[in-house]
């Protein structure tokens, strides 16, 4: 299997990881919003999972804002190179990405995950706590 082939691959998988993601983010808070009590309040651990909630929306899009940012004026820095070299920068033109640019949004990546999955602790433990009687 090419290079190529491997990162469309991730690609792929990191799309639907994120689309599926969004949608289970979206599942929590409903679920969550049962909890609630008649003056607006919540348990505890309805609190934690809807705070992992609004981090995980946060890092989902602080993923795409540095990645873009960073791959922005790393091209941007690549043109001038290309420039200042041939005098002008061919938009066809291949270049090495680093993989530096994908430290940042690689790892806002796993905590958005992360959080996902304790929005979802918090809700399975609310869930034993009412039915153990706690």
């Amino acid at each position: 299997m090419r290079i190529k082939d491997l990162w469309e691959s991730y690609d792929f998988y990191t799309k639907a990881l994120t689309e599926q993601g969004r949608k289970l983010a979206f599942a929590a808070a409903a679920i969550c919003w049962f909890f609630k009590s008649e003056d607006v309040t919540f348990p505890w651990p309805i609190t934690a999972a809807l705070v992992c909630i609004v981090l995980y929306f946060t890092f989902d899009v602080l993923q795409y804002l540095v990645a873009a940012t960073k791959i922005r004026n790393w091209t941007y820095k690549k043109e001038d190179e290309l420039e200042s070299k041939k005098g002008k920068a061919d938009l066809e033109e291949d270049v090495e990405k680093p993989p530096h640019l994908d430290d940042w949004p690689l790892r806002f990546f796993c905590l958005k995950l992360y959080v996902l999955f304790a929005s979802f602790f918090w809700l399975i433990v609310e869930f034993v706590k009412r039915l153990v009687g706690g």
